[in-house]
């Protein structure tokens, strides 16, 4: 078992104490309570808090929970993005956001790396109101590595 921990929608390692945790939440009722409760709103608060603590959050930082990618992509491109954005595409999960936002009929550019190989350069048009990185493309097995992420948005502010 890998002990990384991936916090996403999709391929993720279940342990095999799941099995327990779901009797614990159907016997507590959880998946049945009001998102507008004040019960889940403390279950909310609690999971944002443990996330932010051991994630080493920043308190000026949200945190979104979401069903899937394609649920994601949606959102940020309605709430994100008025006309460009700049995507790294090295994979199928960060080729099929880029083609996403084309879809949408966005002005929307992409620095596209062989699927095999890292990315050379980290040029983003100064024009971009959102820059795609797809930190664990899984389609490949890459990793972005997270001082490239620091230094292409320390360059991009």
């Amino acid at each position: 078992m890998s002990n990384q921990l991936f916090f996403t929608p999709g391929p993720s390692q279940l342990y095999p104490t799941i099995p327990q945790h779901l009797n614990n939440a159907m016997r507590e009722n959880i998946g049945s309570i009001s998102h507008r409760g004040k019960e889940f709103q403390m279950i909310f608060q609690e999971t944002k808090e443990r996330l932010s603590d051991v994630l080493n959050i920043p308190p000026n930082y949200e945190i979104f929970i979401t069903s899937s990618a394609t649920e994601i992509w949606e959102r940020i491109i309605q709430n994100l993005i008025s006309n460009n954005s700049h995507h790294f595409v090295n994979g199928s999960f960060s080729e099929r956001f880029y083609d996403f936002t084309t879809a949408y009929q966005l002005k929307s550019t992409a620095q596209i790396s062989d699927f095999s190989h890292e990315f050379g350069e980290f040029n983003v048009p100064d024009e971009a109101e959102l820059i795609s990185i797809t930190q664990n493309e899984t389609s490949i097995g890459y990793s972005f590595n997270p001082e490239e992420i620091k230094n292409i948005r320390e360059n991009n502010s």
